[in-house]
This record gives C-alpha cells, structure tokens and sequence, in this order.
C-alpha cells in the first residue's frame, strides 16, 4: 500500500487496540514499534534500514576510525545528535543544518554524527566542529548487543495484542527485533554515559530512531531537546501518535507558527514544551550567498526552476523532469536529488543534474521551485520563491494544500502539460504573496533557552 495509505492504517490501529498497554521493562514500546511497522505497512525506502551489509558495516568503521574515539571520555555540558547528511556547503565550511548554530555559541558540547551512506568522506579542515564523534560507535555496539539478546529470554507484557495486530497486518514484521534493539541502545548510551559524566542536555535533530538513547538519556536526568528538521504535520507517521511517552522530548524546537499551532491544536501530547526558533541554515545561506550561481543561463533561458527530489519518489521526479524538459525548452531544469548517490539517465540540454550540492544556494537564485512534497516548498518560501508541486499520489496536497491556501506562492499540478498556466499566473499577478513560515533565528533565543553563556 501508498505511504499515506500505512498512516491511515496506522492510526486505525492505534483507535482499535490498547497499544501503550504494550509494554517492556514497565516501558511502553509501541511509540518505538510502530515507526519500523509503518516502514513496512507503507513499504517505504526505510523498512530495510535495520538490515547489516558490508558496505554499512564498511562505512560506520571508517567512520568511527576518522573521529576522535577518546571524545567519549571527556564531559560536554551539552550532546547533540546529527547526521553527516545534513550538512551542507557554505563558503568551503560543511555546516549542520539544523544544529550548527552550536558553534556560534560559548559553549562545549559533542558532536555525535550518524555517518553517511551517501555523503562522500569530508576533509576535518572543512568541518567546523572540532569535538566530533561518530554515532558509528553506539550503532555498533547496540546492533552487537542485540544479537547477544537473542539467547535471553524477552517478556513483552500483552504481547498478545501486538501479535495480533502483526499476523493480521504485516506478518513480516520481527517486532521481538526491535524490542531487543531498542534495550540495546538503552543499554549501549548508558554504558558510554558511564565512562564520563552525563550531560546536562541532548539536542537531538531526528529522535525517532533512536528512543533507545533517549530512554537511556532520561535514566540519568539528562534533558531532551528535539530539533525540527523536517516536516510536521497529520500525515507525518512520527507525529500522530496521541499519547505522551517516556521517548517523547521535554522540549520541541520548531520552525515556525505552523508547528506551534499542529501542536497546540492537534498533538498536545507530543512534548510539554514547543518553541518556535526558526531554521539556522536560512539566516546563514542568505548571508553567504550573493552571487548569481545561474547568471550564465540568465539570457539563455525565460526561467529556471530548481526541481527538489526526494529519495522515495526518484522515479516520479525522473519521469516528471523528463517529459517537462521536452515540453518546454525555454525553461532550464535543475534537478537536485535527495541523496548524492542517486543516478539519473537524461541527455536534454535544458537538465541539469546537480548532486551534492547546497539547495539553498540554488533555491535563492532561481526563478521558481518545484517538488513532490519536499520541506523546501517552505524554505523556498523564505527566500521569495514561488513552489510549483507535483502532486504526485496525492502526497503534495495532502501535506501543504491547507497551509498554502492563504497565500498565492504555491500552485498544485498532476502533470507537466499544467506547468505553463501556473507559471503564467503567477507572470500576470503584479503580487506574490510568501508564507512566515520560519521565526525569526536568534542566537541569543538558543542560549537562553539552554542556559549558557554566550560572553
């Protein structure tokens, strides 16, 4: 079935069954559960994430042996969980996303970075954290610790309830794995906590797939601070959940009133604590990047439309690009993909295909923006430009249509031959009118907010 369709599935289940009654250690494990059953449900890229191959095992020891292991050792006040993937190029500097305002303020702190599986190696010089250590170390130890697991005997109280929703919808589905999994990661933060000094408080970009920490974490009264760095909303799987649990964040950071709103109107029970404080990397790209990155296409074209892909609908966007360049020489196509392995087989001369690059260089200097449900409609937004979506499955007007409905930056399209009439609506309109959708970054927001010193 369709991703939204596993969401619609999931939620069912969770109106029919007593799932937080599932639980292990006294702990209820469905909110970890059901991220990995929605996987499958909806038969999504990420169901095979949890499977060893050389090539994972390969990447996580390179990546453990490039940092600076002894890190572990030491104490930082301050944890943050990342991923290299998130980084992005802003002036010869590989800067977090989300999290690297961290390294504007006067404050030790541990980079703890999921290594990649698409991003190339990156030279130390070119990274500004200077305390780094791979998230390769406890992704080991805990995949290792549950396979000791297996030889121990695991009770799940009302295991019954999950066996039945598991035969009846996804009999695939190892749920005893991830129970064993989950334990692992608990097990494996609280051993490194030991060999130092646990922090005051872990910011954590993307928590979801790694409760194990934070149950771990909270074991020893270190704060969780949860970093928006996607999407939020009603088709959002991570999101919907209507119960508080022992995984979920004391605080959430948002982007914007959006977020706030979803949570004070639909998912109170999430977190105790939202607080919009925008997106870092927006303030610092418009700071960086004044010089036309297009300006050679600039006479050669009548638009340039920067086309964001998305690793679960590649060939959506493949077959989409591909028919528009051909209906359409005049504009210039360019195709950034999700993740920098992506291949696409295309010889049009108005295509361009540019992995690994940084989007919002790109996004600040087109003409218009296009993807199939990518949060960089709203990052798009900020920078004054105009989303064209491929609602490819429905997926784009089930996520922004309600957002976008008060402001005209936005329109929504089932198939190339539509682009011509959104775009010359908006050459009509004399107004173009952008959402808010990011507070304003405030440095001195973060450092309040975490109790530092920024002098």
């Amino acid at each position: 079935m369709s991703y939204l369709n596993g969401v619609e599935l999931l939620r069912h289940i969770e109106k029919t069954y007593d799932v937080m009654s599932i639980s292990f250690r006294n702990v209820p494990v469905w909110p970890f559960l059901r991220i990995y059953l929605l996987q499958v449900l909806g038969e999504t890229q990420h169901q095979t994430a949890h499977k060893v191959s050389p090539s994972k095992i390969s990447i996580v020891l390179k990546s453990i042996l490039k940092s600076n292991v002894l890190n572990w050792l030491k104490h930082y006040p301050v944890w943050v969980f990342n991923a290299r993937e998130r980084r992005k190029n802003i002036e010869d500097k590989w800067v977090q996303r989300v999290s690297g305002f961290m390294n504007e303020l006067n404050a030790r702190f541990l980079d703890i970075e999921k290594p990649s599986l698409t991003i190339n190696e990156i030279s130390p010089n070119l990274i500004e954290e200077s305390n780094i250590v791979s998230e390769g170390i406890p992704i080991l130890i805990a995949h290792l610790l549950e396979r000791f697991l297996r030889f121990m005997r695991l009770k799940i109280n009302n295991e019954h309830i999950l066996t039945e929703i598991v035969q009846k919808y996804a009999p695939d589905f190892d749920y005893r794995y991830y129970v064993r999994y989950l334990w692992s990661q608990k097990i494996t933060i609280k051993t490194l906590i030991s060999l130092s000094h646990p922090p005051e408080v872990s910011l954590i970009e993307c928590p979801y797939n790694m409760m194990g920490y934070i149950w771990g974490l909270k074991e020893k009264g270190v704060k969780i601070i949860e970093l928006q760095h996607g999407v939020i909303n009603k088709s959002h799987y991570a999101y919907i959940l209507p119960y508080y649990s022992i995984f979920s964040p004391d605080e959430l950071w948002v982007y914007g009133d959006n977020e706030l709103a979803f949570f004070r109107d639909y998912n109170p029970h999430y977190s105790n604590s939202v607080i919009a404080t925008g997106l870092y990397i927006l303030q610092r790209s418009k700071k960086a990047f004044v010089k036309d990155i297009f300006s050679q296409y600039r006479n050669l074209y009548d638009k340039i439309v920067v086309f964001s892909g998305q690793s679960d609908v590649k060939e959506a966007c493949h077959k989409f690009i591909s028919k528009a360049s051909s209906m359409y020489p005049e504009i210039l196509f360019v195709y950034i993909p999700r993740n920098n392995n992506e291949t696409f087989d295309i010889n049009m001369k108005n295509v361009l295909f540019r992995p690994g690059i940084n989007i919002y260089e790109y996004l600040i200097w087109c003409d218009i923006h296009m993807t199939i449900s990518s949060t960089t409609c709203l990052e798009a937004s900020y920078f004054n430009k105009p989303t064209i979506f491929y609602d490819f499955n429905n997926l784009a007007s089930t996520y922004y249509k309600q957002i976008f409905s008060q402001i005209n930056c936005a329109a929504f399209i089932s198939s190339p031959s539509d682009m011509k009439d959104a775009i010359e609506t908006w050459d009509e309109q004399k107004n173009i009118t952008y959402g808010n959708f990011f507070a304003p970054f405030n440095i001195d927001q973060i450092t309040s907010l975490l109790g530092i010193s920024n002098k």
